[in-house]
């Protein structure tokens, strides 16, 4: 087995690698440029997709605990307008009786009102 895979490369060793690296062609230059561009847009676009799961993740949870709210509120909005309409047909009812029972008794129709009077100025 080869040592000089384990080792790390001395300083005259990597003088020699840059030099050795320095006499290439500018296409090898361009082409390491674009190997370790496309590394990078990778380990962005990477970056970025894991954040966007992330998101998701928290978006999905928030409207979940929103839907379920939002569901237990309709729930409570529709037992109120039913109890609304419930008294108000009551309600209803209890101003025809009276509006009858005014009739009946002439009220309205010019004639004085015959319900006693409550107040102190007589």
């Amino acid at each position: 087995m080869n040592s000089n895979w384990t080792n790390a490369m001395n300083p005259m060793e990597m003088a020699h690698a840059i030099d050795h690296a320095s006499a290439m062609s500018d296409r090898w230059l361009f082409l390491a440029a674009l190997v370790v561009l496309g590394l990078c847009l990778a380990a962005v676009g990477r970056y970025f997709v894991k954040q966007y799961e992330k998101l998701q993740a928290q978006h999905q949870a928030v409207m979940s605990d929103f839907l379920s709210k939002a569901a237990g509120a309709q729930a409570e909005l529709v037992r109120v307008v039913a109890a609304n309409t419930e008294a108000l047909h009551g309600v209803s009812v209890e101003l025809r009786w009276c509006k009858e029972r005014n009739l009946a008794a002439g009220v309205g129709r010019g004639l004085p009102d015959p319900r006693p009077t409550t107040g102190g100025g007589e």
